[in-house]
C-alpha cells in the first residue's frame, strides 16, 4: 500500500504493510479489476492515472464532500456542549 502527499519538496510516497479502516462504512467506486485505486475519506476509487508522477500529482482528485465529518463533527460539539452545561449546573 503507498500513500502519496505532497510537501515542500512536491510529491513524496510512503509504503505501508497494511492499513487499519476503522470499521466505517466505505463506498466503492472501483470498476473493473483495478489493480491501482485511491481511498479517500469514506471511499475507494479509480485512480485517474496508471502511474502517479510530479507532473500529473496535482491533478488527481484527493477529496469530495464527506458528510462523515460534518457528522462527527456536530456530534462532538453536541457533546461537548452538553458536558459543560451538565458541569455548570452540577456546580452551582
Amino acid at each position: 500500500m503507498l500513500e502519496w502527499y505532497s510537501d515542500h519538496d512536491g510529491p513524496q510516497c510512503k509504503e505501508y504493510m497494511y492499513i487499519h479502516m476503522q470499521s466505517r462504512d466505505m463506498k466503492n467506486d472501483i470498476s473493473g479489476h483495478n489493480e491501482r485505486f485511491k481511498i479517500i475519506p469514506n471511499s475507494f476509487e479509480n485512480l485517474e492515472f496508471d502511474k502517479v508522477t510530479s507532473k500529473n500529482f496535482d491533478k488527481i482528485k484527493s477529496r469530495h464532500f464527506n458528510l462523515h465529518y460534518f457528522k462527527l463533527r456536530s456530534y462532538n460539539l453536541f457533546d461537548k456542549t452538553m458536558r459543560a452545561l451538565n458541569k455548570h449546573y452540577r456546580d452551582r
